[in-house]
């Protein structure tokens, strides 16, 4: 523990003696799934389908049941080159009839349905009874309704658990008319935003109660003393350090009108316009892993199946090597269960779920005997549903409904989406001042977002579901010496952030060059949005697309065979229905076009 946080803990155990963090939900969940493997595993044997993440806390939390699985079914197996899993023979659906399975425990939640169908159907047309295993049926049965993965019960995945929370005593704060019930609902959530590092609301939230009289008010005073103090001294500390510091901040889901056009963040707005920013930047995908691991690597997400991979070996992304060729020191938050480095655990740490407790690590963990390159990975924020450390209403996860119309979206969604990034905005603005003038700073996202088209039926949504410059255009900015202050017209593609980072380790401001930019996106394989799409006859989203974009013309080609062309207006799309100017403009990418020739 490094001595900020420790002191941090000193004030929460000197000004706290109550604990607020009660939670025995997970506890409960836990023991109902462990009782329930301890019966799978008594007899028959045992296969379980899916090698994603879900297994692997399965592994990790049941291990003693979960080393006696016989087989693992994955259907991409034969295209990832995966042989075993947990030294256990990975086989795919097709190969069950040869290994004499009796049970199958589902490892998903979103998937599980689908896969429950596919082995009915081997059942039926094989004349079988295997058993079918459904962890999330069983614990219905026991009077627990998950709305999602058993595991956010205790990893909170993207801090939608704790904001919420935060969230319900604040609402609870509010509507209260007991002067008692009130100073303990301000004491929790005064508790809780110091415990994520949030000292914006801490000290918010000490002002009102100091406002209000209430009996611990000299207390509060003090302890208002005590954090200030604190910041004060991490201030100076983190100054007066003369060494390079580069800190990379990838903000999930945040595009580029969010920040340019919007006025929903006005500090990021005007940090972009003090430093360089490009205000033509594209991602590579419209899902992180596709965009972000073939970013880092520096290759198409179709290029060698990219869009497969979930993790990268650290020579593979060139800014790393550079920045330790170069001396600096390389870390990395990212989210505790996404081993995004495989080959660098020591050096990444958990984080990208709560904005302020991420950039107080990275902040308070900078070695003063060395040049810093930090890398974070924001998610909550910024991304759907939306969810941050305030909201003045009840919060709702609306992430993966899929008949979007049903929301109420101007009282529900785009409010919170504004205040979510409204709070992103401010803790960036707060944490940021701690940095040296001269320290880099390099802000970017993985893809956009469809936020303002929640309300639109899907039918109406049409391109915002795809190729809109909502869900591709990205911001891009960078606070450095050498880049100065400057505004970018030209394209750029994420592709292009290894260089860029490379430039700005070696103070070198030469902007990339690029005449067009890419995007591809490889088939839906989750079934609610396929049962969606199929419904509204969409089938040109489902089977991958392909995007090629050059002097403010965007040419989309589908899985499907369809083509379209638009013209580029700010941040809106017109379709040209002029074929001939379809054609000409095909003809300049033809070659390069993969689409059509990839075996998904």
């Amino acid at each position: 523990m490094n001595i900020y946080d420790f002191k941090v803990d000193k004030i929460i155990s000197t000004f706290f003696k109550e604990d607020y963090n009660f939670d025995s939900e997970y506890s409960y969940i836990y023991i109902t799934i462990r009782n329930y493997l301890q019966e799978v595993y008594k007899n028959g044997i045992v296969a379980i389908w899916g090698l994603g993440k879900h297994t692997d806390v399965l592994l990790t939390e049941f291990n003693e049941y979960i080393s006696k699985t016989n087989f693992y079914i994955e259907r991409n197996c034969k295209q990832l080159n995966i042989e075993f899993y947990n030294n256990k023979k990975v086989i795919s659906p097709n190969d069950l009839i040869n290994n004499n399975v009796d049970k199958i425990i589902i490892s998903s939640f979103a998937y599980r349905e689908e896969i429950k169908e596919q082995i009915d159907e081997f059942n039926k047309v094989n004349k079988l009874k295997i058993e079918i295993i459904d962890i999330y049926s069983y614990l219905l049965e026991q009077n627990i309704e998950l709305n999602d993965v058993f595991y956010l019960a205790k990893h909170d995945y993207g801090g939608y658990r704790e904001y919420k929370k935060i969230n319900d005593i604040y609402l609870k704060y509010k509507i209260s008319k007991n002067v008692e019930e009130k100073e303990r609902y301000l004491k929790i959530l005064i508790y809780k935003y110091i415990c994520i590092r949030d000292f914006i609301y801490a000290l918010n939230f000490i002002d009102e109660y100091i406002k209000c009289n209430y009996k611990d008010i000299e207390n509060m005073k003090l302890l208002k003393s005590e954090i200030n103090n604190l910041l004060k001294e991490l201030k100076e500390t983190v100054k007066s350090n003369n060494k390079d510091n580069i800190f990379i901040l990838l903000l999930d889901a945040l595009k580029a009108r969010n920040v340019y056009k919007d006025g929903y963040m006005k500090f990021l707005e005007s940090f972009a316009k003090k430093n360089t920013y490009f205000t033509n930047a594209y991602s590579t995908s419209i899902y992180t892993e596709e965009s972000l691991i073939s970013s880092l690597i520096g290759q198409l997400p179709f290029e060698n199946c990219n869009y497969l991979k979930k993790s990268i070996k650290r020579e593979e992304c060139a800014f790393i090597e550079e920045g330790e060729n170069k001396g600096y020191n390389f870390k990395a938050y990212i989210l505790d269960d996404w081993l995004l480095f495989e080959d660098y655990k020591e050096n990444c740490f958990d984080g990208g779920k709560y904005i302020s407790k991420t950039m107080w690590d990275a902040i308070v963990n900078i070695d003063s005997n060395n040049n810093n390159m930090t890398f974070i990975y924001e998610l909550s924020e910024s991304h759907a549903p939306f969810i941050s450390g305030f909201h003045s209403k009840e919060v709702m996860n609306f992430g993966k409904i899929i008949n979007l119309e049903e929301i109420d979206y101007e009282q529900n969604v785009k409010y919170q989406m504004i205040e979510s990034l409204e709070y992103l905005d401010k803790q960036l603005e707060f944490y940021l001042s701690f940095l040296k003038d001269d320290d880099s700073v390099i802000i970017f996202s993985d893809h956009g977002n469809m936020g303002e088209s929640y309300s639109l039926k899907l039918t109406e949504a049409y391109e915002k579901l795809g190729w809109a410059e909502d869900r591709i255009r990205i911001p891009i900015i960078v606070k450095n010496k050498e880049f100065g202050k400057q505004k970018i017209n030209s394209l750029i593609s994420l592709m292009d952030i290894n260089e860029l980072i490379i430039k700005v380790i070696n103070k070198n401001n030469e902007i990339p060059k690029r005449r067009y930019c890419r995007v591809q996106f490889s088939p839906i394989n989750n079934i609610m949005w396929q049962k969606a799409l199929k419904e509204a006859q969409m089938d040109e989203f489902l089977y991958g697309f392909e995007i090629f974009i050059k002097d403010k013309l965007k040419y989309v080609k589908t899985g499907t065979g369809e083509k379209m062309l638009y013209k580029i207006n700010n941040y809106e799309d017109i379709f040209i229905q002029d074929f001939s100017i379809l054609q000409q403009t095909e003809k300049e990418f033809k070659d390069n076009i993969m689409i059509g020739k990839m075996r998904f």
